[in-house]
């Protein structure tokens, strides 16, 4: 009885659709082709680079590459140190542009009088062409320009001088060109996340009398701390990247080099036999030593502060 059972019928595979499979792999195998040449090996080349140099035409592996690179670092008057101070200067001013921007945006938040205005005002130099915004600037900081004029007069001088290529203001003036940027990014970010809290809360505070600085740092503030630690982990991964433009103004004349800037003249400005290139893969690996390890910390911090829900 058991043998002249029914066997269940066994369903036919289906067959494969080789069309669907070939459109699949075509349209993965570029990216991933892309990937694995432009970041794995690219990457793992210049992590070698760091320890190799050319010697005769011979390419011998060493450590001087580390040891130009600490003999720059601390002799007086290179060019790296200047840049390396430089960077360090730029990272400051942009977690001050940071602080800043939290204001600036908590004070549009609360639709002051003017707010609109004053969106816009600092919206404006994000929506120009970089190009149209650079030329702008290098005209207005020229010596023909309205700005040269004043200064001439302020400083007592003979004629107006050229602000960006004049070691005595260049500085300065970046610095004053960075603010308007910075904070038009910053007001994006914050005004947008404290957008999300509950009127309900903030109502709530009012009752209590909560004056603007309790509301600001006892309310505002803890409910976007999220957000606080994005901009903080971003920021200090950009630690070693921090510039204020000056590659598209000065090229990194007149004291205003900074890592980014060396590291990109290093590589483009130098042939291939020379060691540059070596040399620059070895201050890479120093800055990614340094960097990592603060990135991490930061992160580990974000975690603790865990999802705010509102």
């Amino acid at each position: 009885m058991a043998e002249n059972a029914e066997k269940p019928a066994v369903k036919a595979k289906k067959p494969v659709n080789w069309s669907a499979v070939t459109l699949i792999v075509a349209h993965f195998l570029i990216p991933t082709l892309m990937i694995v040449v432009f970041y794995f090996y690219c990457n793992a080349y210049s992590f070698l680079m760091a320890f190799q140099r050319k010697q005769n035409g011979q390419i011998v592996w060493t450590l001087y590459n580390f040891e130009f690179f600490f003999n720059q670092f601390g002799a007086e008057g290179t060019l790296m140190k200047e840049a390396f101070l430089n960077t360090l200067m730029w990272w400051s001013i942009q977690m001050l542009l940071t602080v800043i921007g939290v204001f600036t945006s908590f004070f549009i938040y609360k639709k002051i009088t003017g707010h609109a205005l004053f969106r816009v005002l600092f919206l404006i130099p994000g929506l120009i062409s970089p190009i149209v915004m650079t030329f702008i600037v290098q005209r207005m900081l020229s010596a023909q320009g309205f700005i040269a004029e004043w200064v001439m007069k302020i400083s007592g001088l003979d004629r107006p001088p050229d602000l960006l290529y004049d070691a005595r203001f260049v500085k300065t003036w970046l610095i004053i060109k960075s603010f308007p940027f910075a904070l038009a990014t910053n007001m994006l970010i914050w005004v947008g996340s404290m957008s999300r809290i509950p009127e309900s809360v903030i109502e709530s505070a009012k009752i209590d009398g909560a004056s603007w600085v309790t509301e600001m740092f006892r309310i505002v503030i803890p409910m976007v701390l999220p957000v606080v630690g994005i901009t903080l982990c971003s920021n200090i991964s950009g630690l070693f990247s921090a510039n204020g433009g000056e590659f598209l103004y000065t090229k990194g004349q007149n004291g205003t080099m900074t890592l980014s800037t060396y590291l990109y003249l290093q590589v483009y400005n130098t042939s291939s036999s020379s060691n540059s290139h070596n040399q620059a893969a070895a201050v890479g690996w120093m800055m990614t030593i340094i960097i990592a390890p603060l990135i991490l910390i930061t992160r580990r911090w974000m975690n603790k502060i865990g999802e705010v829900e509102y």
